[in-house]
């Protein structure tokens, strides 16, 4: 049995069922060049580290904005991410899972995930930009809606900027080393699998989605991002699978 905090999982399947039914079908390169403006999906609107929720698009992605990094990959990210800011977010399940890391209260995780920014904030050199409330996130409380994760070899992927495309996790695979982001794909395949997420409704007839971003003269390279993910989605006995598109 699910348990959605009594939310119904079922019509938030349904509603992206078409466009999932469309991409496994064509593959996910045919259906994003059939989007006249797919070009927009690779225009950051600013360079705000968010978490790779999919409740919180836009700018560029760590999961639990880097909660469960180490200093060595944080200061490595923000010299190559270059980002303008940072944004905590309510119900974020990457506190979570750096709670019962370490030993904490799990009934504080949104307390931990602002500590926490305030402290990247000052890593970086970057202002807070302020806390997103459920109420204010793109999806509803309690519940995981994305059936896809991007793994953004591109590093400026926002899926939001197009409304055809599927909303999903975003993992900023070009600022991160490859194990690292690893880690947040799978990260992102566990939830979406699992009971904050759409559980059982995951099955290999309709699986959760590995999708690489590419670029084809810059970035990490395809192969790499598809290896990557390959080694990630072997373990999810056909539920995960991999695709990808190249701009």
């Amino acid at each position: 049995m699910l348990d959605h905090h009594h939310i119904d999982p079922l019509p938030y399947w349904e509603k992206q069922s078409a466009t999932l039914t469309a991409i496994k079908e064509k593959g996910a390169q045919a259906f994003v060049d059939g989007l006249l403006n797919i070009e927009s999906a690779f225009e950051l609107r600013d360079r705000t580290i968010r978490c790779i929720d999919e409740g919180t698009p836009g700018g560029i992605h760590l999961a639990g904005e880097g909660i469960l990094m180490n200093e060595r990959q944080i200061a490595d990210f923000c010299s190559k991410a270059r980002p303008d800011g940072v944004m905590s977010h309510d119900e974020c399940g990457a506190c979570g899972i750096y709670a019962k890391r370490e030993h904490l209260d799990a009934a504080n995780t949104d307390g931990y995930g602002k500590v926490w920014v305030a402290k990247l904030a000052d890593i970086c050199a970057v202002p807070v930009k302020g806390h997103t409330a459920v109420q204010e996130m793109a999806r509803p409380s309690g519940l995981h809606v994305a059936r896809v994760a991007y793994y953004d070899g591109s590093g400026s992927f926002d899926p939001s900027q197009v409304g055809d495309l599927p909303q999903g996790f975003v993992i900023s695979r070009a600022y991160l080393d490859p194990a690292y982001a690893q880690e947040e794909a799978k990260i992102s395949a566990d939830i979406a699998t699992g009971p904050h997420g759409f559980g059982g409704l995951v099955t290999p007839d309709a699986p959760f989605m590995l999708i690489a971003v590419a670029r084809k003269q810059s970035g990490v390279p395809l192969e790499t991002l598809l290896v990557e993910l390959r080694a990630v989605a072997s373990a999810y006995c056909g539920n995960v699978v991999v695709d990808r598109f190249v701009k």
